[in-house]
């Protein structure tokens, strides 16, 4: 459970989430202020009051770690009219994740970088193949994944990457490969309908033949 004690304050100080993660530096390059007051009315945490907002505040103690914040924060921008601040913000998330040491964080990171790319599929050019590429990072962590996730859970949860990585190529054309990432995602135990999913794409394949 992610946690902040923070106290508030009125300051042109930059504080909250921004200044805790040490991210000041960033949110002031590479976002202009119209785009800031965009993040502050978009993103408002769990919990948080009508009046919160990112970059005031002082955070003293939280359970969340930059990229844990980042990867939360992706998810409030991933339209058409927004895609350009999630993008920026899925790119500094990418940056800092050599530094993470929670396998689970990395892994939602790519899974919010599938999300962005994909609902912005037919109108960003080269987003699919972006969707490709991040569905591809997340499978390529999931053995980590699945171990963090069975050490307090008894089943493991739908795994995107691996679900959405099949639906592309089926609606691609490219039967086998959706089969051999159905089968790969059946035998790893993620998705309750990959099974369905290999049955329906092994008749697709037949009837080609």
């Amino acid at each position: 459970m992610i946690f902040n004690i923070m106290k508030k304050f009125k300051s042109n100080k930059i504080g909250g989430d921004i200044a805790y993660h040490k991210l000041e530096e960033w949110w002031l390059n590479d976002f202009t202020e119209a785009e800031r007051n965009i993040i502050r009315e978009i993103y408002k945490p769990y919990g948080a009051g009508d009046d919160f907002l990112i970059d005031k505040g002082e955070i003293y103690k939280s359970s969340s770690t930059p990229l844990h914040f980042l990867y939360g924060l992706i998810g409030g921008f991933t339209s058409y009219e927004n895609f350009s601040i999630g993008e920026r913000i899925l790119k500094k998330a990418e940056s800092i994740i050599s530094d993470e040491d929670y396998i689970l964080n990395i892994y939602f990171t790519y899974q919010e970088g599938i999300k962005l790319y994909y609902n912005n599929r037919e109108k960003i050019d080269g987003a699919l193949d972006k969707a490709i590429e991040y569905c591809e990072k997340q499978i390529s962590v999931s053995n980590k994944a699945k171990d963090a996730f069975l050490v307090n859970h008894d089943i493991l949860p739908s795994h995107l990457g691996y679900k959405q990585l099949a639906i592309i190529y089926e609606k691609q054309g490219e039967l086998l490969k959706a089969l051999e990432i159905a089968k790969k995602d059946f035998a790893d135990g993620w998705n309750e309908d990959a099974e369905r999913r290999i049955q329906r794409l092994e008749k697709k394949i037949s009837k080609t033949k």
